[in-house]
């Protein structure tokens, strides 16, 4: 799967991002900043620099032969579970706010 943010919006992190993590696929993210510090926490996925045409074949080409393998994702939605499910960070929001 891929994804792009170019370089003015570098301190996002799309959520998309979240969702391609949660369908178990590898991912190429066209990127920086947040985003890749977000990604460097997870396995099966590569940044490149956004709007590079010739780095993004190149990857494609790469990724091919690493999802011919038997991937393993389960930490990747483990780590999605707990740290980035919207509800439950809200929730400890709410519950800290409410402590203080």
């Amino acid at each position: 799967l891929y994804a792009q943010l170019k370089n003015n919006f570098s301190g996002a992190v799309p959520s998309k991002l979240y969702q391609y993590l949660n369908s178990k696929r590898f991912i190429i993210y066209g990127g920086g900043c947040e985003a890749k510090k977000t990604l460097s926490n997870f396995s099966h996925n590569v940044v490149i620099p956004p709007c590079d045409v010739n780095k993004l074949v190149k990857t494609i080409k790469k990724a091919r032969n690493v999802c011919n393998q038997e991937l393993n994702f389960n930490n990747n939605l483990k780590i999605i579970k707990n740290n980035f499910i919207r509800e439950s960070s809200v929730s400890k929001i709410i519950t800290k706010w409410l402590k203080i």
